[in-house]
């Protein structure tokens, strides 16, 4: 079962998910070694565009045999996400096998400086 992680995110700043560390139900790291990452941000659950999209390669660090799952949205991402969105995060084994980590709403404030 996914973890509810409801996320602050300020308009035009990087905002990075506190570090996830993914373990079996014996608490055992699993290896990410060969696994891909998909977060994305959308204005609801249905809706089919993303507001906000990010891979292992454009903005999520798999840790490997650490486990652990790192992400990071740039401040262009951010200023395109509204108030209330929703988001989670997946990965998928080489096998194809998709297991979602974390899943939430986001809370978005509009930045007042803009450089």
């Amino acid at each position: 079962m996914p973890k509810k992680l409801n996320i602050d995110v300020y308009s035009g700043d990087t905002f990075t998910l506190p570090t996830i560390t993914w373990k079996d139900s014996n608490a055992a790291l699993i290896d990410l070694t060969s696994y891909t990452a998909l977060m994305e941000v959308k204005l609801t659950a249905a809706t089919t565009s993303a507001q906000a999209s990010i891979t292992e390669s454009t903005g999520i660090t798999l840790g490997g045999a650490a486990g652990t799952v790192i992400a990071t949205l740039t401040p262009a991402m951010t200023a395109l996400i509204t108030d209330g969105a929703v988001y989670d995060l997946q990965v998928t084994s080489a096998s194809s096998v998709t297991t979602t980590l974390v899943y939430g709403t986001v809370t978005w404030t509009q930045d007042v400086a803009r450089p």
